[in-house]
Order: structure tokens, then C-alpha cells, then sequence
């Protein structure tokens, strides 16, 4: 773990690994680019339906192999090299399940929240406690039907660049859940990333899915070339941010 087609740029001296699912995978090409400019490799961490989340998994039959496959890559990154992780997933489809699989246990959802708060919890724990910085990829907003086909579609009947949204009250509804999980690890070697920022705001009130013909989410959620660019371009903002709190904190210890 990883296999050799999921390593970018493995000459490099330093490497980072992303861990999640599908969205994760999505998000891998355009941040390899990023890093290999810094002289950092990547390690795609991924497997379709697995959130990146300690001893659960979803119940449908597509992740089934979860449970093992997170557990063989948290102790992969803690044995390894890697230093900086990121999680990414479809974080909304992960915490809104009827069902879920606790160490091969199916329980229902109204027993879960802490249990899922604590799966959590202890997953960025085990990471941060061997010294590797985490950087969460939160909820990005999604449509509730295929984008890319849509924008095509409108292109096809004549308008040459369309902008699809979506409310951004609606969209901070749909991730309220999520960020409620997300927002509860406390530890300094914790990031957060928030796409929201780039997709929304750039009218009050909406959030886009296509921009002026430029297409950010392909089907419902899984990001474009152009939509994982943006991801992380904001990834690499954070990382940027981070060296030079670092950075500033070793010039005043110097100083002192």
C-alpha cells in the first residue's frame, strides 16, 4: 500500500498522502501538480466508498472491504514516511446513513453519533500522535443532478457559458452534519480546508456547480479537472499558511 500507479512523483525526498474515497481520487491529479512544483510526492490513499474514518463503514454492499482496507492504511501512514495527510470523501453521504458497520457490528443510526464522533476523533489521533500533520478536506456543495451533462446540455441549446448553483442556505443545511463531526478534533497538527469558499460567496447567497461554462462538480460529486484545481489551489493556500505560522513561531523562539 499504496500500489505503483497511486504514487506521483515518488523521487522526490518528501511525500504527502491523500486518504479517502472516490472524491479523494478525484482531488489527487491536480494536487500531485501542486506538490511536485514544491518538490513533495503524493500517495493516493483510496478506496471507492470508504470514508477515511477508523473501524466504520457504510453498510451497502460496495463497502464492504472498508473496515480492513482503513485499518491497513492507518498502519501504513503511521510505520511510513509520510508526514502530512489529507482526508478527503463524500463526507454528506458517509454521515447521513441509516446504517453503519462498527468493527463488523451493524447498528442503527440513532445509536451511532458518538460512536462516529469518536471514530473520528480517533482516527486523526492515531495520525497526529505519530507526528503527522492532518489536513481535512471539508464538504464542497453537490448537485442533485449530473452537472457536467447539464452544462453541456445548456451549451447544446445555445447558452454559451452557463453558471448552475444552488442555494447556499441549502447547501450549509445538507452539510450541517458533517460539520459537526469534522469541526471536533482538537489538536494543533489539525488543517482545514473548506471548499465553500471558493464555490460560494461570489454572489450572496449561492453556491456554484458551474461557473461562466466552467463545469467544477462532473456527475454529483465528484470534482472536475477545473473544480479539483481550485480544491487545491486553496490546499496549498492553508499548507502556505501553515509554514509560515511555523515559520514565525521558530523566529520568536529564536528571539527569545
Amino acid at each position: 500500500m499504496p500500489i505503483k500507479g497511486c504514487v506521483f512523483n515518488g523521487n522526490h525526498p518528501q511525500t504527502y498522502a491523500i486518504f479517502g474515497d472516490s472524491l479523494a481520487s478525484s482531488l489527487t491529479p491536480a494536487l500531485a501538480e501542486r506538490l511536485d512544483s514544491m518538490n513533495i510526492g503524493l500517495q493516493q490513499i483510496t478506496h471507492s466508498f470508504c470514508a477515511p474514518v477508523a473501524d466504520v463503514s457504510m453498510v451497502s454492499h460496495q463497502a464492504r472491504d472498508c473496515g480492513a482496507f482503513n485499518a491497513a492504511a492507518i498502519d501504513y501512514l503511521i510505520s511510513s514516511r509520510v508526514k502530512t495527510v489529507f482526508l478527503a470523501a463524500s463526507w454528506k453521504i458517509f454521515f447521513e446513513q441509516s446504517r453503519y458497520m462498527f468493527k463488523g457490528e451493524e447498528v442503527a443510526t440513532s445509536d451511532v453519533g458518538q460512536r462516529l464522533r469518536d471514530a473520528f476523533d480517533r482516527t486523526v489521533g492515531e495520525l497526529t500522535s505519530a507526528g503527522i500533520r492532518v489536513v481535512i478536506i471539508y464538504p464542497h456543495p453537490r448537485g442533485d443532478t449530473e452537472i457536467a451533462a447539464k452544462v453541456a446540455k445548456l451549451m447544446h441549446k445555445g447558452t454559451p457559458a452557463p453558471t448552475i448553483t444552488i442555494a447556499q442556505d441549502e447547501f450549509l443545511k445538507q452539510s450541517a452534519p458533517s460539520y459537526t463531526y469534522l469541526d471536533d478534533p482538537e489538536d494543533t497538527r489539525v488543517l482545514r480546508v473548506d471548499p465553500a469558499k471558493i464555490f460560494c460567496g461570489m454572489e450572496t447567497g449561492r453556491c456554484d456547480l458551474a461557473r461562466e461554462g466552467k463545469t467544477f462538480i462532473f456527475d454529483k460529486v465528484h470534482f472536475t479537472p477545473a473544480g479539483a484545481e481550485a480544491v487545491a489551489d486553496e490546499i496549498m493556500v492553508t499548507l502556505g499558511r501553515d509554514h509560515m505560522a511555523d515559520t514565525n513561531g521558530m523566529a520568536a523562539l529564536s528571539s527569545e
